[in-house]
């Protein structure tokens, strides 16, 4: 089952997402913790995940993303979260059905430690 930290300070892994921001995949890199975690597939990835300073800038590019015509695209953004500032790098990829029969748009959203 794909995991998640809940600690928003560290929202780090791969993630599918489809239109409204429901994670239908995700797959957490390993922390230095090694706390268990939560299953956030089901959940709102800009709500539930992200670090609430981060969201509206990351909407923002996803939303550009989706609605453009390239594949792939790359960019870093700083986390603002209690623990400080974090540097970290976005890739995001387009996905436009599943092998399951998940009918809809979808974007691979890795997010690690710049």
């Amino acid at each position: 089952m794909a995991t998640l930290r809940t600690n928003k300070d560290r929202p780090f892994g791969l993630f599918e997402i489809d239109e409204s921001g429901t994670i239908i995949y995700s797959r957490a890199e390993p922390d230095e913790s090694q706390e268990p975690a939560d299953d956030v597939t089901g959940k709102n990835f800009f709500q539930d995940v992200l670090p609430l300073e981060t969201v509206v800038e990351l909407k923002e590019k996803i939303a550009s993303f989706t609605c453009g015509n390239i594949a792939t695209d790359s960019f870093y953004i700083t986390y603002h979260v209690e623990s400080g500032d974090m540097s970290v790098k976005v890739l995001l990829g387009r996905i436009r059905e599943r092998p399951s029969g998940y009918n809809t748009k979808s974007v691979l959203v890795h997010i690690r430690r710049a």
